[in-house]
């Protein structure tokens, strides 16, 4: 929990909410029920727009760093000062870019950048945040706080997915196919992740996660099943809308 770097759960105290003790199915109802199409308007804007907004923002980002905590400024605290060199020029290599497409839009149009440049942009931040936010947010996946995290529960914490078959080996470089691989050797050339992949298998046994399921259908059922955790538990699992965890820690209340 205090070490995730991005979609970290909100707990019950931050949602603002009653303690499990004395809240019913009705009162939970209250909070998150939500119509189907606002539901999906709600995916629709995290898909499109998170990735900027968090790189903006730090939205649903470690809550350890301050207010106004953004990708963009070089003494960002999300920074080493041996990395903030990079990070001003990825900014003067951005403005760059950015000069380039307003220069081709005046000369081409407007209706030309959104087609050929704007509609696939936000097509690319759409995979980008649903690989992402599948592979850090699935509701049979733990999180851990600061006196049972390590490396390797950290690392084995999360799902090997088919993300869009072999396009996805292709266009992705593997990243969703062998998550689990890249969270523990995460500098290896994404070409020899297969590979990797096989020998983590073998390593974790019955430790490795793999999920088949359809990446729509994966993605509704995290974005309604991953709402929140409690405040207390050194092992928490992600709750729903109804407040039920649909995995549950051995030896420990719910």
């Amino acid at each position: 929990m205090e070490r995730d770097e991005n979609y970290v759960p909100q707990t019950r105290s931050e949602l603002g909410m009653a303690p499990k003790s004395v809240m019913k199915t009705r009162d939970y109802a209250e909070i998150f029920e939500e119509t189907p199409i606002f539901t999906l308007a709600r995916m629709v804007i995290m898909q499109v727009f998170g990735w900027n907004l968090y790189l903006t923002y730090n939205t649903l980002g470690s809550p350890q760093y301050p207010p106004g905590t953004n990708h963009w400024l070089p003494s960002s605290p999300l920074f080493r000062k041996q990395d903030r060199n990079g990070i001003i020029a990825t900014n003067i290599g951005l403005l760059t870019w950015i000069s380039i497409l307003a220069v081709w839009t005046y000369q081409t149009s407007l209706a030309t950048f959104v087609k050929y440049y704007f509609i696939p942009y936000l097509w690319t931040n759409h995979w980008i945040v649903m690989f992402t936010y599948l592979h850090h947010s699935d509701p049979g996946m733990p999180h851990f706080r600061n006196d049972t995290f390590t490396f390797l529960r950290g690392a084995a914490t999360t799902v090997d997915r088919p993300l869009m078959g072999w396009q996805g080996r292709f266009f992705l470089h593997n990243i969703s196919h062998d998550h689990v691989a890249h969270h523990f050797f995460s500098s290896i050339p994404f070409w020899k992740g297969p590979e990797l992949s096989e020998h983590v298998k073998k390593a974790l046994g019955d430790d490795y996660n793999r999920d088949e399921t359809n990446s729509w259908r994966a993605l509704h059922r995290s974005f309604t099943n991953c709402v929140f955790v409690e405040d207390d538990g050194e092992i928490v699992m992600w709750k729903n809308r109804r407040g039920e965890a649909l995995r549950k820690v051995a030896g420990q209340d719910d």
